[in-house]
């Protein structure tokens, strides 16, 4: 049996190693965004984007804006359908046994998730450190607190239990 003392170690370690791997990926998310080139702006935010007024669809009967409201009206009417259906089935009533394998399945899926999220940031985390490396080689001015950041950062998943 533990005592509140040793509990409150336990829970400030843990609170250290996770507080210390979020700086960490802030950080080397930070040096990610300062590595992009400044005079080039790439991305998303850079797209253009037709004028959706002169397009015309059905031999000219609608436009582009048109067509688009009509759109996002189908998916207003599906959400509201969606939760109609939905508050429908929560409130009928459900069998004790049903129930319990109904929390077990929850509980799976949830637990597998977890471990998938663990995955894949350790998985991140690997291809940070191959790319850092491969910036450390091709320029020897590259700073050095990518490395470390990941590095960091790298502890965290497995101290996390789901």
């Amino acid at each position: 049996m533990r005592t509140w003392l040793a509990s409150a170690a336990f829970f400030s370690r843990r609170m250290a190693t996770k507080l210390s791997a979020a700086v960490a990926l802030f950080t080397l998310g930070a040096a990610a965004a300062f590595a992009q080139p400044a005079g080039e702006a790439g991305g998303e935010a850079s797209l253009k984007l037709p004028k959706l007024d002169l397009v015309s669809f059905f031999n000219g009967a609608i436009d582009g804006h048109k067509l688009l409201l009509i759109g996002i009206l189908f998916c207003i009417f599906g959400l509201g359908f969606g939760m109609a259906i939905y508050m429908r089935l929560k409130n009928l009533p459900v069998h004790r046994a049903m129930r319990e394998i109904s929390e077990l399945i929850y509980e799976t899926c949830k637990t597998y998730l977890f471990t998938q999220g663990r995955f894949i940031l350790l998985l991140w985390v690997f291809i940070s450190d191959c790319w850092s490396i491969w910036k450390r080689r091709e320029s020897r001015s590259f700073s050095r607190s990518a490395w470390w950041a990941s590095r960091a950062a790298m502890a965290w998943p497995g101290s996390v239990s789901a």
